[in-house]
């Protein structure tokens, strides 16, 4: 920091510590979402391809 810091309160440093903290949770919190929005496009298509296996089914059934 600044020239006064070797007289910075121990106070200083655990708020510093704190906010590395925050900043890692964040950051954390930020990948979670990615990956979750990530999941939530792979059901989706999960969801389509089975739509699209259940009409295939429908139209073999429909040949026999």
């Amino acid at each position: 920091m600044g020239p006064g810091r070797d007289h910075c309160p121990v106070e200083c440093s655990l708020i510093a510590g704190a906010l590395t903290g925050v900043s890692a949770a964040d950051a954390s919190v930020r990948k979670q979402a990615e990956l979750s929005q990530g999941l939530f496009a792979n059901v989706q298509q999960l969801g389509a391809m089975a739509e699209d296996l259940a009409a295939t089914a429908a139209r073999l059934t429909q040949l026999t």
